[in-house]
């Protein structure tokens, strides 16, 4: 792919809308077709697509209001600011709503709760209070470094998502 058609908008736009209205254009197209581009909006773009939500016929899937209030904003700003050709902006991210902050909180909590729960089973068979057999004992440690990495990993997103939504108070 050429990079000045992987940085074309319009094509761009041609293509995103192909691919979410018509459904005639596959993510693996839409992802090679922009995979050289330096356009951020366009980088944009490709990351919403692969990042959508499922609808149906999976596992894990999101009701049609969930989606058209939670992701299709998205989605339809960087689409407004593609139309605009080499005049579009970079859409800010929306913030977390509070919801979400509630509950990727609890999330944290839990993880931090289990790592810690490993990691007090792991002291106690280094201390000998109960001795565990030594695959057990590194299944426990093997717990509180991948946990441990979660909480890390999840407590950054939460303090990012919190201070960029205390910077914009007015938005849902």
């Amino acid at each position: 792919m050429s990079p000045d058609l992987s940085n074309d908008r319009s094509y761009a736009v041609a293509l995103a809308r192909r691919y979410f209205y018509e459904r005639n254009v596959t993510l693996d197209t839409l992802v090679a077709t922009f995979s050289e581009t330096t356009d951020p909006l366009i980088e944009r773009l490709v990351d919403l697509a692969i990042h959508e939500p499922a609808r149906t016929g999976r596992f894990i899937t999101v009701s049609q209001r969930d989606y058209e209030r939670s992701y299709w904003p998205d989605v339809d700003e960087v689409l407004r600011e593609l139309e605009r050709g080499e005049r579009g902006v970079l859409p800010e991210l929306r913030p977390w709503s509070k919801k979400r902050i509630f509950w990727v909180t609890i999330l944290a909590v839990f993880l931090g709760a289990s790592a810690t729960e490993h990691g007090l089973i792991f002291w106690h068979h280094m201390k000998g209070d109960a001795p565990l057999p030594l695959w057990s004992a590194a299944l426990h440690l093997a717990a509180v470094s991948f946990m441990s990495c979660l909480v890390l990993a999840v407590a950054i997103h939460l303090v990012v998502a919190v201070r960029h939504r205390l910077r914009r108070p007015n938005r849902p």
